[in-house]
Formats: structure tokens, C-alpha cells, sequence
């Protein structure tokens, strides 16, 4: 039985996108194991020393990122990135350090680190409903409990969040109105 015939570079290229789910853009660089596959079946193949990135260009728009040798996905990740962050609609907010013992959450709050422990997180009820807040407890030991102002936490007065390995170390609680916040 004769052997199939070899693909080319090129036949290789346009699998791998395939495969990677970018069947319509430009081809990417083959990576190490299409290389070591190709070359362990006899079909040998020379990497190129500048692959053409998958992202047609060598940078991303705004902040100029390289996407050269790196994967379509990644290069793809890094575009999506660039024009989140540069268009400022970056769905990460900027979070609050927490340092002291008692700390009362602002309406402008999403997300609080709290480095003190113990300490004290008192959540806002003039909230608007439908408010998440993260808290996380960043102190290598210690516990932070969180209680609102007024109303309950999943019907208890507080939510104790540990540090390291403990049980909590991060909790989202969403206001519901009427003093009611739930952990999720």
C-alpha cells in the first residue's frame, strides 16, 4: 500500500486555524507539536523565523502589544484586551483597599480588599437594588466580618470571611432591597 501523500506548509497551516476555530483568517505560524508530528511521520517541515500572527498585524491597535509568536486564540485575547482597556469599557473595576478596622461601603464600591484583620465591612443599604459587592480578605490570617447597616445577610446579622484556607476567603453579596443582601 503506497503512502499518502505529505501535506505542505501551507495544507498545515490552514488545519492548525482549523482546528484552533479561525478557518477564515490568515493562516498562523505551526506550532511545536504540528512540527514534532510532522517530523516524527517523515514529512519534515522548517519553522518560519518571523510567523505571520493570526491577528493580521504584528501589534495590537491601541497599545502597540506584540502578538508575533504566540497562538491565534492568544493573539485574538490580546486585541480584545487592547481595545477593552483603551476604550476604557473594561468590565474589571478598580478596587478599594481596605486597611482599617471598620470600613463603610460607598455606592461607588464593587470590589474591597481588606489587608486588616480583624476588621469590620459595613454594607450600605442606600444602595440601589441589584448592587454586588466583592470582598475579599487579602491578610495572610485573620477574619473580616461583614454586616449591613440595616437588614440581614441571607438572614443572619453577619458573614464572617477567613483568610488563607479557610471556608470564605471571598464572598459577592448582591443587595436586594429592604436591608437584604444575599452572598452568591
Amino acid at each position: 500500500m503506497p503512502n499518502p501523500p505529505f501535506l505542505t506548509q501551507i495544507q498545515l497551516a490552514k488545519a492548525q486555524a482549523e482546528v484552533e476555530g479561525f478557518a477564515n483568517g490568515p493562516n498562523p505560524a505551526l506550532n511545536l507539536p504540528n512540527i514534532n508530528t510532522q517530523d516524527s511521520i517523515g514529512n519534515p517541515q522548517t519553522p518560519t523565523s518571523s510567523p505571520v500572527p493570526y491577528y493580521p498585524s504584528a501589534e495590537t491597535p491601541n497599545l502597540q502589544l506584540s502578538t508575533e509568536d504566540m497562538s491565534s486564540q492568544l493573539a485574538n485575547n490580546f486585541v480584545t484586551l487592547d481595545l477593552a482597556v483603551s476604550s476604557g469599557t473594561s468590565t474589571t473595576p478598580a478596587p478599594t483597599f481596605v486597611s482599617g478596622a471598620s470600613y463603610t461601603a460607598l455606592s461607588t464600591d464593587t470590589m474591597l480588599l481588606v489587608s486588616t484583620t480583624p476588621s469590620t465591612v459595613h454594607l450600605n443599604s442606600a444602595l440601589p437594588i441589584g448592587t454586588t459587592l466583592i470582598i475579599k480578605n487579602i491578610s495572610p490570617s485573620g477574619v473580616v466580618t461583614v454586616t449591613p447597616t440595616s437588614g440581614t445577610i441571607d438572614g443572619q446579622p453577619s458573614f464572617t470571611i477567613t483568610s488563607g484556607f479557610g471556608t470564605f476567603p471571598s464572598i459577592n453579596v448582591r443587595y436586594a432591597g429592604s436591608g437584604l443582601w444575599f452572598v452568591y
